[in-house]
């Protein structure tokens, strides 16, 4: 059936210069699991409407309570009881199924008030998973005591991502606003420093909306069709710096120059496409640099978790289990100096009491690893469970990883790494899943038939600089070399519902 809508400025933070009015043909075949869209506006707290997609078989009333919910538990410990506004903005979209609400970050600021500008581009910011046979949240944050002191109430769902904060006092987490949480990134080599050291940059889907060059916009804004309820972003690639260009370089990072000295820019496009469907959420991440490039590795990247360590002389942030609060981690002079205070990990709390685990299942050519900081690897079979080395000192700017990887050839199809605080996972706890979808070779380079990207890692990262634990598909090597003039590919889903 036809309709019409108005898109207006305010729909995607001003990159609109004036109203814009589309026609097109919706389907309403219904994706398994998934029930007939229906799009409303919720009030928050503060009076400003946010657009919701309500594809589950609840009502919009039900549906509007939950979001409201979600939206303060990014500020208040008490979601149910405190009508605090969250950080979800106008112009932002939220996605509902039976499973799980989803937060897509359309707008700049965060919802935080400052003089920094800061975009997420559309990324999923935001996950809260659902019970059915309940209609309400699935996890509620009550691993400690509840006292008027902290402001936690028993039912605080929070994000299970890494955005939100038990802001007692008002306070603005360094995270809250600038976690991505959410990377499709490229770390581009772009020439030598006077020391013969690498020059770098990271481009990421994450930075666009920052750059009104980068020519960011919204291709696709909640059509459901067969697969699910799609929203798809484009442009240009930005850097962490605002950049939309890098120049070309040669095997040895020598710059490229034209007929006239001129150094050769280069410059890449993407597409990021989320596909929502009942208890998963698919992504195809699409990207084709114009020239050639060398790079130390490509990854995507979802911030699970804030994250410390147990042993008191590990050169790190002071870290104490339990609420969101100030003080809970301070800076030392270890990674980023952060003028903002950090907070408490999601789903674990840094002791060998919930130590988190991670599964993989793999074929025959993976195996299971755990990369220690100092170095050393030790290896198990597919399926294996492996405890996250909490109790390491780990050096500053160090990672330590735990997952699966390949030589070289790219991850199977389905092969998928999860983490989660108890073992052997389970509903009653918080848990993630990252599957790889995307086939081992196709695609001619062309737009509509890209390359598959090689990755062959997925990994659980502990990042000692940021502070933060995550979910990785990596593709690493010194360096990766990528043609240009073609694109390329990488599907995979998420899911807590497993």
């Amino acid at each position: 059936t036809p309709h019409t809508v108005e898109f207006t400025a305010s729909d995607y933070a001003g990159n609109l210069s004036a109203p814009v009015t589309a026609t097109f043909a919706r389907s309403f075949a219904n994706p398994i699991g998934l029930g007939t869209l229906k799009r409303f506006d919720v009030t928050m707290d503060d009076g400003s409407a946010v657009r919701v997609d309500n594809a589950s078989n609840m009502s919009n009333q039900q549906v509007g309570v939950l979001v409201l919910a979600a939206d303060r538990s990014t500020q208040t410990g008490c979601p149910f009881d405190v009508a605090k506004k969250g950080l979800i903005k106008t112009g932002d979209r939220i996605f509902v199924s039976d499973n799980y609400i989803a937060w897509f970050d359309y707008t700049l600021q965060d919802g935080i008030p400052g003089n920094d500008v800061w975009a997420r581009s559309g990324a999923l910011t935001g996950y809260w998973s659902l019970n059915p046979a309940n209609q309400n949240f699935r996890h509620f944050y009550n691993s400690i005591p509840v006292t008027d002191s902290n402001g936690i109430c028993w039912n605080w769902a929070r994000n299970e991502l890494i955005p939100g904060s038990n802001s007692v006092n008002g306070q603005a987490f360094w995270w809250d606003r600038f976690a991505p949480p959410s990377e499709h990134t490229v770390v581009i080599r772009t020439g030598k420093n006077a020391d013969g050291t690498n020059k770098w940059n990271l481009f990421s889907t994450m930075y666009p909306l920052k750059n009104p060059q980068s020519g960011f916009s919204v291709l696709v804004d909640g059509s459901q069709d067969a697969n699910g309820v799609r929203y798809v972003t484009g442009g240009l690639m930005a850097s962490w710096d605002n950049q939309i260009t890098f120049p070309a370089v040669d095997q040895n990072l020598n710059p490229i120059r034209d007929a006239m000295g001129n150094a050769t820019l280069g410059s890449m496009n993407y597409t990021l496409e989320y596909i929502c469907r009942s208890d998963r959420i698919d992504v195809v991440w699409k990207f084709a640099p114009t020239v050639k490039i060398y790079t130390d590795n490509v990854y995507i990247d979802y911030w699970i978790s804030y994250a410390g360590v147990k042993n008191p002389t590990a050169p790190l942030y002071k870290s104490y289990p339990g609420i969101k609060g100030p003080g809970e981690f301070q800076t030392t002079s270890c990674g980023n100096a952060q003028p903002l205070p950090m907070a408490a990990p999601v789903f674990n709390t840094p002791n060998s009491s919930e130590a988190t685990h991670s599964y993989n299942f793999a074929s025959s050519n993976l195996v299971t690893e755990k990369i220690l900081a100092t170095g050393g690897v030790t290896s198990a079979p597919a399926f294996s469970v492996v405890t996250f080395p909490w109790d390491e000192a780990i050096p500053c700017n160090q990672l330590v990883n735990v997952g699966v990887r390949t030589a070289a050839q790219p991850l199977d199809v389905n092969a998928f790494l999860a983490i989660g605080k108890e073992n052997p996972l389970s509903s009653s706890a918080a848990k993630w899943k990252m599957t790889n979808l995307a086939p081992p070779s196709a695609g001619t380079g062309a737009a509509s038939s890209p390359k598959t990207f090689p990755f062959n890692s997925m990994l659980i990262n502990y990042e000692s600089s940021d502070q933060q634990q995550g979910i990785i598909l990596l593709r690493d090597g010194q360096p990766v070399e990528i043609d240009g003039g073609f694109w390329y590919q990488s599907i995979y889903s998420i899911s807590t519902s497993f």
